[in-house]
């Protein structure tokens, strides 16, 4: 499937039906608005048919939807612009006064261009839905506390230009999946490109339950990655579902390369041939924009865009808390005051999976209880919920980067330097630079400060985790 959903106004639209009727028999006139239709891909035309014939079959489906509602109005451009007839003529035939024909042919007109409008934005809400489908169901009711990076990102993603990759970057539970898939919305709903696509390569979903539920046959290759995409983007078409991968690949590679398409790959650090992974995404690219997400920062290859995802802010965070009990009929939750609320913020920060894990142990037990578990990595939620965001992560971490980090709790309120974590570690000033960047790419560390002086701070629930969850995996 490819259309475009351009954007246009209803008057440039009755601008470029005029000018059509009034050239119909001449083969170059092409107006650029009735190409640029959904409706251009949609009718019903031969493949490798001109412009103008597509043009004119768009024309033609609306005449015949206005015949059955007005068919005075599409006798009237029929034969004025179709036929020829001269004003006379018409008259005659349609029993009217010369005066009033001009008046019914202007309303003729603009009842043509309200029908293919309709036809159009009929199209378009079916090619929504079609395209959304191919999306995740989303795991949120509501997100909050996001709109500004959504707009940035929309501007990034729809700009035709470079970057042409976007990765939204982020430890664990932080968003990052619920944050492309409000972009993605977005872009379908409202931008100019041709088609959409979505593959996830994750492995496992944290449950608000504290339980981890593994996915059947996750994305873990490329071949799979490009065997999804394909069949996404050509409607499970066996023509070419059935390809080898080689030919798939050519295949996805052509057609993105001609059809400016946003193609999202969730979790994209967990695909074993991320090395080939990247260097291929920008085979594929321009006019196409591909959205990842990735626990990793991509910091290995050039022209990607970063961005990494913050933590809830403690207002957005009770606002969450707030709407998670409310939907999960908590009123003592719903209704609690900022000071009761402040003791979870305090432990897991704004960590938007987090939160709502605490909301969901509160169904069965007391605040101290749940908060207790989580401060000492006590119980097996707990622990689940540390596992899924940072065991991976803790694995991949050479003694120097570990060694940095379980020094990091150390600065409680505030941020610490290159040189106060090199006095304290008594590491070489060498090992603990290369630490702090394995700690930044993995999102482990926040880095802030100066262009001549970065700072490096922990989130509120890696803190907690540091205290407890860790000295067991030692």
């Amino acid at each position: 499937m490819s259309f475009q959903p351009q954007g246009f106004s209803q008057s440039r639209l009755r601008e470029d039906i005029f000018a059509v009727l009034k050239h119909w028999q001449d083969p170059n006139v092409t107006p650029s608005t009735l190409t640029q239709l959904h409706l251009a891909n949609r009718v019903d035309y031969q493949a490798g048919d001109s412009p103008n014939s597509i043009v004119t079959n768009i024309i033609n489906s609306g005449l015949e939807v206005l015949n059955q509602q007005e068919q005075r109005m599409a006798q009237l451009i029929r034969l004025r612009y179709f036929e020829g007839a001269s004003v006379i003529e018409v008259c005659n035939v349609l029993n009217v006064a010369e005066s009033t024909l001009y008046s019914l042919q202007k309303n003729a007109i603009d009842r043509l261009t309200q029908v293919i409008l309709d036809l159009e934005n009929q199209l378009r809400q079916e090619m929504r839905i079609g395209v959304e489908r191919r999306l995740e169901a989303p795991t949120y009711t509501q997100l909050i506390g996001v709109e500004t990076w959504v707009e940035r990102l929309v501007e990034i993603v729809t700009q035709p230009s470079p970057p042409w990759i976007i990765s939204i970057e982020g430890i664990g539970g932080i968003g990052k999946t619920a944050l492309a898939d409000r972009v993605m919305r977005h872009c379908i709903a409202h931008t100019g490109y041709s088609d959409f696509g979505w593959a996830t390569a994750r492995q496992e979903n944290l449950r608000l339950d504290g339980s981890l539920q593994k996915l059947v046959q996750p994305l873990t290759t490329i071949e799979q990655t490009v065997g999804v995409l394909v069949a996404q983007l050509t409607d499970v078409d066996p023509l070419y579902t059935s390809l080898d991968y080689h030919k798939k690949l050519a295949y996805l590679e052509d057609y993105l390369n001609q059809t400016p398409s946003i193609i999202a790959i969730d979790n994209l650090e967990t695909l074993e041939d991320l090395k080939e992974w990247l260097p291929l995404l920008r085979r594929l690219t321009q006019p196409t924009k591909f959205i990842l997400t990735s626990r990793s920062r991509l910091h290995s290859e050039a022209g990607i865009y970063h961005f990494s995802v913050p933590e809830l802010s403690e207002t957005d965070a009770f606002k969450l808390l707030r709407h998670e009990a409310t939907v999960s009929n908590l009123p003592l939750v719903a209704a609690a005051t900022d000071d009761l609320l402040q003791p979870i913020f305090s432990v897991v920060g704004g960590n938007p999976l987090a939160l709502r894990l605490v909301v969901g142990q509160l169904n069965f037990h007391n605040f101290d209880q749940v908060l207790a578990d989580l401060t000492m990595a006590r119980g097996k939620k707990a622990e689940t919920l540390y596992r899924f965001i940072y065991q991976n992560a803790w694995e991949n971490l050479d003694e120097s980067a570990r060694q940095i980090w379980l020094l990091m709790p150390l600065w409680s309120e505030s941020s610490a330097t290159l040189e106060n974590l090199t006095e304290f570690s008594g590491l070489s000033i060498d090992k603990v630079q290369e630490a702090l960047e394995q700690l930044t790419l993995q999102n482990l560390i926040n880095c802030s400060g100066t262009l001549y002086e970065r700072r490096y701070s922990l989130h509120s629930l890696t803190r907690s985790f540091l205290h407890e969850q860790v000295a067991r995996w030692q």
